[in-house]
């Protein structure tokens, strides 16, 4: 394996037990459709200048990015982020390479439909 560059992260993923098209195709069950995270160590948390919580964009080597809220894990490894995959809305499935990387995140996709509704309208 080679080791990431500066300010790259290895890519890990799983796939949550709610990650099911049944859950997503479901209104009953809409609920319990996971929102994307980002599980990094404190110590990358800190180097990397984000919090607990907060939104950011996790790009790939081709420069795709999805939005993911961070959660700080302390049993995640320096140097490693963790995503979860199979999911509706930027799921890690849309990734590609072994390294990733913490960028400012894009808008929310609703904020970008009511951009276009705007820009339509005028």
């Amino acid at each position: 394996a080679v080791a990431p560059r500066e300010g790259e992260l290895e890519l890990s993923s799983y796939r949550p037990i709610w990650a099911a098209p049944e859950v997503a195709a479901s209104p009953a069950l809409a609920f319990l459709h996971p929102e994307q995270r980002v599980e990094l160590s404190p110590a990358d948390a800190a180097r990397l200048g984000v919090r607990d919580g907060s939104w950011v964009g996790v790009a790939d080597e081709r420069g795709v990015v999805i939005r993911a809220r961070v959660a700080l894990r302390d049993a995640v490894s320096a140097g490693r982020a963790i995503l979860q995959s199979g999911l509706a809305r930027d799921s890690a499935n849309h990734l590609s390479g072994a390294t990733v990387r913490i960028v400012e995140a894009p808008p929310p996709i609703d904020e970008v439909a009511v951009e276009v509704i705007e820009e339509i309208l005028v």
